[in-house]
């Protein structure tokens, strides 16, 4: 006997609601939500053998009545405060080959970041912000040294 291992993306669920979802059931405008991903069982679904058939969804419950459902995720709106743009990865790849590769060109440093940043998203660690990127790349601000942080 075999079972399919991977579920289908969940193409019938409703769509994301914001972050005070109201319930369909008791109108409550409070419910928990949790990250499940494909395959995984809910919270009022018992474990049965193998996956869950249910895609990846955010599971919402209500405050009031405990209500359970299903949307989908939440749409992507774009870069975050955390995303490092383009100019900032250049300027780090300039930054951090202080002189070691003779060529290494402002242009060349803009072409390694296009390629970088069209495979990798890259964030710029919680612990950085404190200061803008550019003050920190130009050492007008003092990074983070634990190296048990990096």
């Amino acid at each position: 006997m075999t079972h399919n291992t991977t579920p289908a993306p969940e193409t019938s669920l409703p769509p994301f609601t914001g972050d005070s979802p109201l319930c369909q059931k008791c109108g409550h405008d409070h419910a928990y939500t949790e990250y499940r991903a494909a395959g995984a069982y809910g919270g009022d679904e018992p474990p049965r053998w193998g996956p869950s058939p249910k895609g990846e969804r955010l599971e919402r419950r209500c405050g009031r009545c405990s209500f359970t459902w299903d949307e989908a995720l939440a749409p992507h709106t774009g870069p975050t405060p955390y995303d490092v743009t383009l100019e900032d990865l250049a300027l780090a790849l300039r930054t951090a080959n202080d002189g070691c590769t003779p060529g290494f060109s402002p242009e060349c440093a803009a072409h390694a970041a296009r390629g970088l940043l069209s495979l990798l998203t890259i964030r710029w660690r919680h612990d950085v912000l404190a200061a803008t990127p550019l003050d920190l790349l130009l050492g007008k601000a003092a990074a983070p040294t634990d190296e048990a942080d990096l």
